[in-house]
């Protein structure tokens, strides 16, 4: 698929994503689910939603972060390679599955009105990854610390919207 294809797919799910939270949100502030089971069917369904919509919106994120060129360069200069937030290879990895696990679990949080366990999936990320994002403050590491903030602090806002969405209905 090609390179433009794939983006307008990620732009097109990630509105249609913001969306459904705009909706949710009305509907809980409308009514709130009953019985417990519906409850716990819906939460599971925001959970599973809003895990999908971050990809598409961290994708969306990290391109906007660094497009291949830029309106910006100067006239004739020569353009720049990929995009510097491509992971060095062998690099940052699990990274898309972390990234499930954070949404979700962010998304649970919320909507059982538990914000520490926010700041725990922080603590773990960050330690986790620490190895990997120390280094000389140049080159690969610098640019994997940029990655790891771009994708942590999209990955976080999305599943924020989205827990906000599953609170509201089972408040």
């Amino acid at each position: 698929m090609r390179d433009r294809t794939r983006i307008a797919l990620h732009a097109t799910a990630s509105i249609g994503g913001l969306v459904v939270v705009g909706g949710l949100v009305a509907a809980g502030i409308a009514w709130r689910l009953e019985p417990a089971w519906l409850q716990v069917l819906a939460v599971a369904a925001i959970a599973a939603a809003g895990t999908a919509h971050g990809a598409s919106v961290v994708t969306i994120v990290f391109r906007l972060a660094d497009p291949p060129a830029s309106r910006l360069d100067a006239p004739g200069s020569e353009p720049r390679q990929q995009p510097d937030l491509a992971p060095p290879k062998n690099s940052m990895r699990g990274g898309w599955m972390i990234g499930v696990l954070e949404r979700a679990s962010t998304i649970l949080a919320i909507t059982v009105a538990e914000p520490t366990i926010i700041a725990a999936i922080v603590a773990i990320k960050a330690v986790g990854r620490f190895g990997e994002l120390a280094g000389d403050g140049q080159g690969a590491a610098a640019r994997m610390r940029e990655r790891f903030l771009v994708g942590s602090l999209a990955s976080l806002t999305v599943a924020g919207l989205w827990g906000v969405a599953a609170w509201t209905l089972v408040r």
